[in-house]
């Protein structure tokens, strides 16, 4: 009979010493994080997946004297992960983020005391090259932390969190500022007191965290000049050069502007954007699609270009075919992410509807993979959409529980019970919470035409999630169309199929929304 090995290639790391002595600094259950001159730090093999129940061996954190080879543990049982551990310049402290704790941690290794930050901090430390202290970020100001004398300094006088604006430097004395309600972005420059305002506008230069870190600007080696990058929503991004972060300069203007405006809109707890054509006739009424992830209304004034679909909607090609287009942030309730998103997109759409200039008999709805489950959720429990597409998303949260990730066989529970499906318990503790929070249970309550995208070489979320929609629908004489295409995944990638779809996703809309003829694909 044929025998199947497995080879396994292993990389272990060694310091050699002036006197030719080796230390071994990893072996079977241990693995380097950070090293210098003086120590390294190496820590336990954990599989960090699924380490909230299933860890044989703690995520424990050692420090080795690299001279004698004398290790320290330094974090004995620690109940959570042990993450991003690391080395201060001179190798006085070690730092790391504690994910039980939420919070960083500072080892002073000369005196073994430990500094434990408050939980909100955002970022890892960083230090001064002396080792004095280390600049470290909240939810909206900087502050600077000299743990030899346990001492926190609000660089930014608390103004971010006062005012809402979250502060991040980019260099010594300029700040780059973000404004979390109207979502302008600019510059202050650092004070003793309060950050003085060089310039906040209705644009998106950049801010590092994703997707709005595309260009940090960059400073001329030899004068005050920067170089940065401007745009918004139907501004493609152009470079700029300013000296003050107060007057800026264009350097090449000359793109081709989308025609396309966005406008934040607020509900009560709803915050989303509205993206319209720049003039439209509101004495008519415009059919609206609604999409949606999560978290975007961060991205008010980035630049929305003409692309092809990779399984999401391209917004700039919808608004030039006429449509409407609005993207709520979506937040989901722990152990109820189906009814706490669908409240979010059905009240969205009631909003919506009051305005004179939307159709509220031609409302769409369409989403990608998290985006597509909640499509598949509001459908089964809503009869207001004229028209769905959803691509790649769950609708059966007891069978994908106990799924793997195909190619892999990585588990899919802790996506369940710790990630993005926030149900934060197991089937057989809450078998109703997971039928509740499943779609598939309610397929006969589908009134909406739904359009699915789904590849077989799917490794996010399993291929037979879509088949048990299909099948089900098909069952029940719905009107459902399947497309999927060969060698594709979780995502569309090849230019032809990204155009393929493109073009049957407009045309379905097109179709069910402005009452276009079906196309042959869809047959009679």
């Amino acid at each position: 009979m044929p025998v199947f090995l497995k080879l396994l290639l292993i990389t272990l790391f060694f310091k050699v010493n002036a006197d030719t002595t080796i230390i071994q600094l990893e072996d079977s259950t241990t693995v380097l994080c950070a090293t210098g001159g003086k120590y390294a730090l190496t820590q336990n093999k954990v599989n960090a997946w699924e380490y909230y129940w299933n860890h044989p061996l703690s995520a424990a954190l050692y420090l080795t004297e690299l001279n004698s080879g004398k290790k320290i543990k330094i974090v004995e049982n620690p109940k959570g992960l042990v993450i991003h551990a690391n080395l201060s310049p001179l190798e006085k402290y070690v730092s790391w983020y504690d994910t039980y704790l939420k919070s960083i941690c500072i080892y002073n290794i000369a005196s073994s005391n430990m500094l434990i930050l408050q939980k909100n901090i955002q970022c890892l430390p960083q230090w001064f090259p002396d080792d004095s202290a280390f600049i470290v970020y909240d939810q909206f100001d900087i502050w600077k932390i000299i743990p030899g004398r346990n001492m926190h300094i609000n660089l930014t006088n608390g103004y971010g969190r006062k005012h809402k604006i979250i502060f991040r430097q980019l260099s010594d004395s300029i700040l780059v500022a973000f404004n979390t309600l109207n979502k302008q972005n600019g510059f202050f420059k650092l004070t003793e007191n309060d950050p003085k305002l060089l310039s906040m506008d209705d644009c998106l230069y950049y801010f590092p965290i994703y997707p709005l870190d595309e260009f940090k600007p960059v400073k001329s080696i030899d004068s005050n000049t920067w170089l940065l990058l401007k745009q918004d929503a139907g501004i493609p991004p152009s470079y700029y050069s300013t000296s003050n972060f107060k007057t800026f300069y264009p350097i090449d203007s000359f793109k081709q502007p989308t025609l396309l405006k966005s406008t934040i809109i607020r509900f009560k707890h709803i915050t989303g954007i509205l993206y319209t054509p720049l003039t439209f006739d509101s004495s008519k009424k415009h059919p609206l699609i609604i999409t949606y992830y999560q978290n975007f209304s961060i991205n008010l004034h980035k630049f929305q270009p003409y692309q092809n679909s990779e399984g999401t909607l391209n917004i700039p090609t919808y608004i030039s075919n006429g449509y409407m287009v609005f993207v709520p942030d979506v937040k989901t309730k722990k152990g109820h992410p189906g009814p706490s998103a669908a409240r979010i997109v059905v009240r969205s759409a009631k909003k919506l509807r009051r305005y004179k200039w939307i159709d509220q008999k031609h409302i769409g709805l369409q989403g990608f993979s998290f985006g597509g489950y909640i499509t598949n959720y509001v459908i089964t429990h809503s009869k207001i959409f004229a028209a769905a597409q959803e691509s790649a998303g769950p609708v059966d949260f007891i069978s994908g529980y106990g799924s793997v990730k195909k190619g892999s066989n990585i588990s899919l529970q802790p996506l369940y019970e710790r990630g993005q499906n926030n149900m934060w318990t197991t089937p057989w503790d809450n078998p109703r919470q997971y039928l509740l929070n499943s779609p598939i249970i309610k397929v006969q309550h589908i009134t909406t035409p739904l359009l699915i995208l789904h590849n077989e070489n799917d490794i996010i979320v399993p291929y037979a999630q879509s088949m048990e929609l299909f099948m089900a629908m098909r069952r029940l004489d719905k009107q459902v169309w399947w497309i999927q295409y060969k060698d594709e995944g979780h995502q569309l990638f090849k230019r032809e199929n990204q155009e393929d779809f493109s073009r049957k996703q407009l045309e379905f809309f097109n179709h069910f929304l402005k009452g276009a003829p079906p196309p042959s694909w869809m047959g009679k």
